[in-house]
C-alpha cells in the first residue's frame, strides 16, 4: 500500500484535474477504473480504505491519521486531493 500510496502523490502533484477527478467518481469502481487509466493498480479495498480516511477527516478535524499504518503518507494523498480540488473536501461520492 505504501508504493501505490506514493504513486498516487506522484500523480496527484503532477496532474491538478486528477484529484477532482477522482472525487467525482459515484463508486469505488469508477475510481479504481480512473486509476488504473493513469497506471495506478489499487484494489476496491484499498480505495475504500482511502475513502474512509478522506470522509473521516473531513468530518473530524481531530481525527489522527497518524495513527493508522501509512499514516503520514495517507495524510499527503489527503492534503494532496484538497488542494488540487481547490475548496474544501467534505468527502466523497464513492
Amino acid at each position: 500500500m505504501e508504493k501505490k500510496l506514493l504513486q498516487l502523490n506522484e500523480k496527484l502533484a503532477s496532474d491538478s484535474t486528477l484529484a477532482g477527478q477522482i472525487l467525482e467518481k459515484e463508486s469505488a469502481e469508477e475510481v479504481q477504473a480512473l486509476l488504473k487509466k493513469n497506471d495506478l493498480d489499487f484494489s476496491i479495498e484499498e480505495i475504500q480504505e482511502l475513502r474512509d480516511h478522506l470522509i473521516q477527516i473531513a468530518s473530524d478535524p481531530a481525527y489522527d491519521i497518524s495513527t493508522v499504518p501509512y499514516g503520514d503518507i495517507f495524510q499527503a494523498t489527503l492534503e494532496l486531493i484538497s488542494v488540487s480540488n481547490e475548496g474544501p473536501v467534505t468527502g466523497p461520492h464513492w
